[in-house]
């Protein structure tokens, strides 16, 4: 179960309540020797913090250019982040975190984090060579779903080509000329 309890008295406790953009629907039953009740009760348990991340120039991260990071394809990110209580604005600690990278209309590519110290989180991720585009980047709730309309928090792009038509060379022996081509993936 999710660790719901209800005393004698009728308090309901959640003592680790797991937020969730929908409430979740609770039935409670109180059975004595006439028969029995069922009562649906509705708990929400919003989402408590917010979370902010950013690309951190490391390894084979390119500086920026034009506000937009390069990166090359393989490459290795570094992603740094904070987590803060939506009332208190304090840092909160032992919290997981998904990061999200989009690319174009893909699907997101989600990754797992927990704050530590300081309400911060460190994760490293290395590109596909073959993850050529434009990435938005951000990160979240576990329990916010909007993922794949977020506004994006950091960004950057990759260049990944791939032979499309293999070059057919003439003039050997002598000067040669060919054509192929080459196409980006991203």
């Amino acid at each position: 179960g999710l660790g719901l309890s209800l005393s004698v008295d009728g308090t309901l406790s959640w003592p680790s309540p797991v937020a969730r953009e929908t409430p979740y629907t609770v039935v409670v039953r109180a059975t004595n020797r006439v028969g029995f009740a069922d009562a649906s009760v509705a708990v929400r348990v919003p989402l408590s913090y917010n979370v902010s991340v950013a690309i951190a120039l490391v390894d084979n991260v390119a500086p920026a250019v034009g506000g937009v990071k390069s990166v090359r394809t393989g490459g290795t990110l570094q992603f740094k982040g904070r987590v803060t209580a939506l009332t208190s604005g304090s840092p909160v600690v032992g919290v997981p975190v998904v990061i999200w990278l989009r690319r174009n209309d893909t699907a997101p590519i989600e990754l797992s984090a927990t704050t530590t110290v300081g309400g911060l989180f460190i994760r490293y991720y290395t590109l596909s060579r073959f993850a050529g585009g434009f990435f938005h980047v951000g990160a979240s709730h576990p329990a916010d779903s909007n993922r794949s309309t977020a506004r994006a928090q950091d960004q950057f792009r990759t260049f990944a080509m791939q032979i499309a038509r293999q070059a057919q060379l003439t003039g050997v022996p002598g000067p040669v000329f060919g054509t192929g081509e080459i196409q980006n993936m991203g």
